[in-house]
């Protein structure tokens, strides 16, 4: 469901896509879905939701890594490490540019609303891990706690969230199941 093409940052972007993890976040949308709708044949624009969910998670982890500049990821070398800083960004960037692709193809503007919502959340948290990075000091439970709410609860909430829109589940319910921190419902 990716985009066409066999330039080298499609290619590496698809390799890093189908790498052998475990792909949780995706596998919570569906099962969300699934729950909700009791019907066991997942729709086209539920895996199209679900596989834009995990472009979001590769692409912050190729970021992350160039971030953090760790050179191994799933006990392989990271992207930036085999394919150097400026590819890394790029099949990142290329990543998201695909996730969003593929919740457009869904029709629904909720969908983007709410992942649009988790990415910047993310991206906050990541800041509060940079910002620690640079000025380093003993951290507290309550910021360690913060960082990971903000940074990583983002992405798995994402999943279900969308999950529970694509079964035709009400905002309501959604407040009902969840106790967003970041999201502001409209």
């Amino acid at each position: 469901m990716l985009s066409d093409g066999d330039d080298p940052i499609t290619t590496v972007a698809r390799s890093w896509m189908g790498g052998d993890e475990k792909r949780w976040r995706p596998y919570l949308l569906a099962a969300t879905w699934m729950a909700i709708t009791g019907k066991k044949e997942i729709p086209l624009e539920v895996r199209r939701a679900a596989i834009a969910v995990e472009c979001f998670h590769k692409a912050s982890l190729v970021h992350d890594d160039i971030q953090d500049n760790d050179i191994l990821r799933y006990g392989k070398e990271t992207v930036h490490s085999r394919y150097g800083v400026p590819v890394g960004i790029n099949v990142g960037d290329i990543l998201l540019g695909e996730g969003y692709r593929l919740l457009s193809l869904c029709n629904n503007i909720h969908l983007m609303q709410e992942a649009s919502v988790a990415h910047i959340a993310l991206c906050k948290g990541q800041g509060m891990e940079l910002q620690w990075s640079l000025e380093p000091r003993p951290l507290t439970m309550e910021t360690v706690l913060e960082i990971f709410c903000t940074k990583t609860v983002p992405a798995f909430e994402v999943s279900l969230i969308l999950g529970v829109i694509l079964a035709g589940g009400a905002i309501p319910l959604c407040r009902r199941l969840f106790i967003p921190t970041h999201v502001r419902w409209e």
